[in-house]
């Protein structure tokens, strides 16, 4: 009988299942990596754009000018449903500008802020999505 009641929830559970997904797109290779480890590091799986359950897009724009001292790069993160099209989450706006100290690479300095402070508490609040698998 312990046998038959453990069979029924364990197949229960494999019938409707919980997961999610991710996708990160962006155009600096680095910041995706690290986009992506966090999501990784959060414990939610990372799969093509196709599959995936949302996709997190790194948004940046600006562009870089030598004898200005206001920061010319603007980024931020949004997290879209990949079957509605609407947006789960979005971040507020980062500003940053490329300097030695960030490898000149003001993308990846601004997305490594967002990624700390906006995503572990982004991802956690995207809706479930139910799963049938076999």
């Amino acid at each position: 009988m312990k046998f038959l009641l453990l069979l029924i929830l364990i197949s229960g559970s494999f019938v409707s299942s919980k997961a999610q997904t991710f996708f990160v797109s962006g155009s600096d290779k680095y910041s995706v990596n690290k986009v992506t480890e966090k999501v990784r590091f959060e414990g939610y799986k990372i799969v093509d754009s196709a599959a995936a359950d949302y996709i997190v897009n790194l948004l940046i724009d600006g562009k870089y000018n030598a004898m200005s001292l206001k920061r010319g790069f603007k980024g931020y993160i949004t997290i879209t449903d990949r079957i509605t099209g609407s947006d789960v989450a979005k971040s507020d706006i980062q500003k940053g500008n490329p300097t030695l100290y960030n490898g000149y690479n003001a993308s990846y300095a601004i997305f490594s802020k967002l990624e700390k402070k906006f995503l572990p508490d982004a991802l956690k609040n995207c809706p479930k999505k139910e799963v049938a698998t076999k």
